[in-house]
Protein backbone atom coordinates (compact mmCIF):
# COMPACT_ATOMS: atom_id res chain seq x y z
CA UNK A 1 0.00 0.00 0.00
CA UNK A 2 1.14 3.50 -0.79
CA UNK A 3 -0.06 6.59 1.03
CA UNK A 4 -1.09 9.38 -1.31
CA UNK A 5 -0.74 13.04 -0.47
CA UNK A 6 -3.49 15.62 -0.91
CA UNK A 7 -1.61 16.89 -3.97
CA UNK A 8 -0.90 15.74 -7.51
CA UNK A 9 1.55 16.77 -10.20
CA UNK A 10 0.28 18.90 -13.05
CA UNK A 11 2.06 19.82 -16.27
CA UNK A 12 1.97 23.22 -17.94
CA UNK A 13 1.72 22.05 -21.55
CA UNK A 14 2.72 25.47 -22.85
CA UNK A 15 6.00 25.42 -20.89
CA UNK A 16 6.95 21.72 -21.17
CA UNK A 17 9.75 21.19 -23.72
CA UNK A 18 9.50 17.39 -23.72
CA UNK A 19 13.04 16.88 -22.41
CA UNK A 20 11.99 13.82 -20.36
CA UNK A 21 14.01 14.69 -17.25
CA UNK A 22 10.96 14.19 -15.06
CA UNK A 23 10.23 10.69 -16.38
CA UNK A 24 13.34 9.30 -14.71
CA UNK A 25 12.48 10.88 -11.37
CA UNK A 26 9.01 9.38 -10.93
CA UNK A 27 9.25 6.17 -8.91
CA UNK A 28 5.60 5.31 -9.57
CA UNK A 29 5.53 5.45 -13.36
CA UNK A 30 2.97 8.24 -13.28
CA UNK A 31 4.71 10.34 -15.93
CA UNK A 32 4.79 9.42 -19.61
CA UNK A 33 5.48 11.20 -22.86
CA UNK A 34 3.21 9.82 -25.57
CA UNK A 35 3.76 12.97 -27.62
CA UNK A 36 5.85 16.08 -27.19
CA UNK A 37 4.59 16.96 -23.69
CA UNK A 38 4.70 15.06 -20.40
CA UNK A 39 1.38 13.54 -19.28
CA UNK A 40 0.49 12.66 -15.67
CA UNK A 41 -1.49 9.53 -14.77
CA UNK A 42 -3.28 10.91 -11.70
CA UNK A 43 -4.24 7.42 -10.52
CA UNK A 44 -0.55 6.47 -10.23
CA UNK A 45 0.68 9.88 -8.99
CA UNK A 46 1.03 9.92 -5.20
CA UNK A 47 1.79 13.65 -5.05
CA UNK A 48 5.28 13.29 -3.60
CA UNK A 49 6.66 16.13 -5.74
CA UNK A 50 10.01 14.47 -6.48
CA UNK A 51 9.56 15.19 -10.19
CA UNK A 52 8.88 18.92 -9.77
CA UNK A 53 12.45 20.18 -9.15
CA UNK A 54 13.81 17.97 -11.96
CA UNK A 55 12.10 20.09 -14.63
CA UNK A 56 14.59 22.61 -16.04
CA UNK A 57 11.80 24.87 -17.37
CA UNK A 58 9.54 24.62 -14.28
CA UNK A 59 6.65 23.10 -16.23
CA UNK A 60 5.69 20.80 -13.32
CA UNK A 61 3.94 21.86 -10.14
CA UNK A 62 1.82 20.36 -7.37
CA UNK A 63 -1.86 21.17 -7.03
CA UNK A 64 -4.36 20.09 -4.41
CA UNK A 65 -6.41 17.10 -5.55
CA UNK A 66 -10.04 17.80 -6.45
CA UNK A 67 -12.68 17.86 -3.73
CA UNK A 68 -13.82 14.33 -2.95
CA UNK A 69 -10.43 12.76 -3.67
CA UNK A 70 -8.93 14.10 -0.45
CA UNK A 71 -10.06 12.07 2.56
CA UNK A 72 -11.39 13.94 5.57
CA UNK A 73 -9.10 14.14 8.59
CA UNK A 74 -10.38 11.91 11.40
CA UNK A 75 -11.65 13.70 14.51
CA UNK A 76 -9.29 11.77 16.79
CA UNK A 77 -7.08 8.71 16.98
CA UNK A 78 -9.98 6.39 17.81
CA UNK A 79 -11.91 7.49 14.72
CA UNK A 80 -8.77 7.03 12.61
CA UNK A 81 -8.21 3.49 13.92
CA UNK A 82 -11.86 2.54 13.38
CA UNK A 83 -11.75 3.81 9.80
CA UNK A 84 -8.57 1.83 9.09
CA UNK A 85 -10.15 -1.31 10.58
CA UNK A 86 -13.30 -0.84 8.47
CA UNK A 87 -11.24 -0.52 5.26
CA UNK A 88 -9.42 -3.73 6.14
CA UNK A 89 -12.61 -5.64 6.91
CA UNK A 90 -11.81 -5.90 10.61
CA UNK A 91 -14.30 -5.68 13.45
CA UNK A 92 -13.91 -2.77 15.88
CA UNK A 93 -13.39 -5.33 18.64
CA UNK A 94 -10.22 -6.43 16.84
CA UNK A 95 -8.80 -2.95 17.27
CA UNK A 96 -9.74 -2.10 20.86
Amino acid sequence: AVARSDFQTVVDGETCTGCGACLERCQFGALTMPGEVTVVDHVRCVGCGVCVPSCPVEALSLERRPEGEVPEIPANRRAWMLERARKRGMAPSDVF
